[in-house]
């Protein structure tokens, strides 16, 4: 549950610097405001492969999502350069500190960690078992 006060203080800085960032599960959420403040977009960091992104972390599009039941329509960008799975929102900027948009945050942040969990287990196929003597 997020406080009142900190979806104000993301609103604020959203408003000032067009940009804000919230810690939320795990996640570090980026916010950013964009065509006038009419839209918001939301991202987050659900795999980071460091220096390489396996085969099998790429082969996610071929399962069940690992959220189908979400209340807000997500999509999945890769960075290659950064070697990242970002999941994205795009939606409409909220007019205050509304419910909504806290709603939203934690809808948004609840989708990564399920994402992070579901794209973990994907790594984990590619992991070399070693037997131990």
């Amino acid at each position: 549950m997020i406080a009142s006060k900190l979806i104000q203080n993301v609103l604020d800085e959203l408003k000032e610097r067009g940009n804000a960032q919230i810690r939320l599960l795990g996640s570090t959420i980026t916010a950013k405001s964009c065509l006038n403040s009419s839209k918001l977009w939301l991202s987050a960091v659900i795999y980071d492969g460091k220096n390489y992104i396996p085969d099998s972390v790429r082969q996610y599009q071929q399962a069940l999502l690992p959220v189908p039941h979400s209340k807000i329509p997500t999509f999945v960008t890769i960075d290659e350069k950064k070697f990242q799975l970002v999941l994205n929102y795009v939606g409409i900027m909220p007019k205050s500190n509304t419910p909504e948009f806290k709603d939203l945050i934690e809808q948004f942040s609840w989708d990564a960690e399920e994402w992070r969990y579901f794209l973990d287990d994907f790594d984990k196929r590619d992991l070399i078992r070693v037997p131990h003597n």
